[in-house]
């Protein structure tokens, strides 16, 4: 998970929980995906770090995964989503920084290949590249962390 903000903006810093709050308490306002897993777990993560009371006024509900893009359409200060999200949204919009460690939520991908494929070998080869270090700065530009 990550903060997005428009290009050009002044500089957040997001290094440490207590920096991480005071980005969010100094904000005019904030979008957050309506849909899916990412809106709820930052309006558990406001709950659980107090600031919900004071911070969930600013928030701008965005439904459909256009959420960064919302920061770039001036409906929002900062945007919080994704990075993978907040990377597709450039040149608009900047990765303002990502959550501090002890907040952060990782979205889990896998590969796997079917009991029966149409092309096995293709198949094959397509899941060892994926997991290779070969994609590693691929997956890195956007956004994406091996754990």
């Amino acid at each position: 998970m990550g903060v997005a903000a428009k290009a050009g903006s002044r500089p957040l810093d997001m290094g440490s929980v207590v920096a991480f709050v005071h980005a969010l308490k100094s904000a005019e306002t904030i979008a957050y995906a309506s849909d899916g897993t990412s809106g709820s777990y930052f309006c558990g993560l406001l709950d659980r770090l107090g600031i919900a009371d004071e911070v969930k006024p600013k928030l701008v509900a965005v439904p459909g995964g256009q959420t960064a893009a919302a920061v770039s359409r001036g409906e929002a200060e900062l945007a919080v989503v994704p990075v993978t999200s907040i990377l597709a949204a450039a040149p608009d919009v900047v990765l303002a920084g990502r959550f501090p460690a002890e907040l952060q939520s990782y979205i889990d991908f896998a590969v796997g290949v079917s009991a029966d494929p149409r092309d096995a070998e293709a198949a094959r080869q397509l899941s060892a590249f994926l997991t290779s270090t070969a994609v590693d700065d691929i997956l890195t530009a956007k956004g994406v962390e091996r754990r």
